[in-house]
């Protein structure tokens, strides 16, 4: 199963392109500084199968692609998110389930139907790839709006994901970044907070 396990901390508006020079990222950082443009669509099922499974299926446009993402159920505690996560370049809403059965997605998504966007996400992503204790990270700030029944509202965070490595690893990574910038753990994903809107 593919897996993701990250981070989240809350960031105060307009601090996301300034976090990058902080020495507790500046120092392990690898490689280049990226930009994304990211729009998360959050889908809905009719038969509620998303929502009794507690999963999600989301089609996310980043810079010039589209990649379908499908997470389970995570498990949050002191910011820390673990869950499984597979994701698959797709063309659009219609082949998104076929897009991520094909990389071994459940197949319990195979009966999905009448998908239709329940929320989104617009936001700038800067990311960095950091390296500790042998451990790659990918550091992440994201800025931007939840999106629900034409209701936004702004937010801005950072996520630090385990890339290569180990989790006791990221913990402490986690923890001088957090001392360093003063941060406190974002406790739940885009996809609640926007519902949340």
């Amino acid at each position: 199963m593919a897996s993701e396990i990250e981070l989240k901390y809350s960031l105060p508006s307009g601090v996301a392109p300034t976090v990058f020079s902080a020495p507790c990222i500046s120092l392990f950082s690898v490689g280049d500084l990226t930009r994304f443009d990211m729009r998360s669509c959050y889908l809905s099922d009719d038969k509620r199968l998303l929502k009794k499974n507690r999963a999600s299926l989301r089609v996310r446009k980043e810079n010039n692609d589209l990649v379908a993402t499908f997470k389970t159920t995570s498990s949050e505690k002191d910011g820390l998110s673990e869950r499984g996560e597979w994701n698959a370049i797709c063309t659009g809403v219609f082949d998104a389930v076929s897009a991520l059965l094909a990389v071994g997605a459940p197949e319990w998504i195979a009966d999905l139907g009448g998908l239709k966007e329940e929320c989104s996400v617009d936001f700038i992503r800067l990311q960095q790839d950091v390296k500790y204790n042998d451990c790659r990270f990918h550091v992440a700030a994201d800025e931007g709006f939840f999106i629900h029944e034409g209701r936004r509202a702004p937010f801005c965070e950072l996520e630090i994901e385990l890339a290569a490595g180990d989790k006791q690893n990221l913990i402490e990574y986690g923890r001088i970044v957090a001392d360093s910038l003063g941060l406190s753990p974002e406790a739940t994903g885009k996809y609640t907070r926007a519902l949340e809107v």
